[in-house]
């Protein structure tokens, strides 16, 4: 994961989640964001504060919703295909935000209500993002974002012959992720490179500020992502791998 900039890269900079209200942007620090919702029903609260637009049951959780378009006194928000709820957390607080539309980042960056986010080599050079951005600054972390738990349970039913067939396609998988994916990576740096990128290397001051950044959206994603029971044993095995691979804890 690197940091794309339109200006001359730091430590200080804040990554946003963009989004449209009347035909004006806005943003919200990306920390605070939990996910992105489609629009959904909304069921009215009796005696609800004029700007609570009412409650959404988003996967069991039972969530109150701000009508943005009402609070800044323009209207009421819409409900087409484009419309979406941002859930976010803020001290403690969960709460949606109906919004008109999610901007994508590259309006972000052309308009310049953003003018930093992180990005892959891959991905800021398949969406042209660089263009709008050519400074990188290069740290190498990203969040784990899925992965497939089987319980001994459920992998005890599974015949012998599947369980290879699983194993073997796993391990492509992995790798294709250690081997081809960080040579395409390379390969995307050298490109735009050649086209006007510009990549800082991390300052050795800066690393501790990065790698505390780091365990601190780790520890978000423990906290309110995750079950703790499951991020505990997931980073135990994690530190067990890098230990027997001689690698960093962090």
């Amino acid at each position: 994961m690197a940091e794309l900039a339109a200006n001359h890269v730091d430590a200080s900079s804040v990554n946003l989640t963009c989004f449209e209200v009347k035909g004006q942007l806005y943003a919200i620090e990306v920390e605070n964001v939990r996910e992105i919702a489609r629009i959904m029903q909304i069921t009215p609260l009796p005696n609800a504060p004029r700007l609570i637009e009412g409650v959404i049951d988003l996967r069991g959780a039972v969530i109150p919703v701000v009508d943005l378009a009402c609070v800044l006194n323009r209207g009421k928000g819409t409900e087409d295909i484009h419309a979406r709820i941002i859930v976010v957390e803020i001290d403690g607080l969960v709460f949606g935000l109906w919004v008109d539309a999610a901007t994508d980042v590259l309006t972000g960056l052309q308009t310049g209500l953003i003018n930093a986010l992180p990005a892959t080599p891959l991905t800021a050079l398949s969406l042209q993002w660089f263009r709008s951005a050519p400074n990188m600054f290069d740290h190498r972390f990203a969040p784990l974002m899925g992965a497939t738990i089987i319980s001994q349970r459920t992998w005890a039913k599974i015949e012998a012959g599947d369980r290879e067939v699983i194993r073997a396609s796993a391990s492509g998988i992995a790798d294709y992720l250690f081997e081809e994916v960080p040579a395409q990576e390379e390969q995307a740096l050298a490109e735009m490179q050649r086209r006007g990128l510009t990549i800082t290397e991390v300052d050795p001051r800066d690393e501790d500020e990065w790698r505390g950044l780091a365990l601190h959206l780790q520890n978000r994603m423990r906290e309110v992502t995750v079950p703790k029971e499951i991020f505990d044993q997931a980073s135990e095995i994690l530190a067990e791998y890098r230990q027997a691979k001689g690698e960093e804890s962090d």
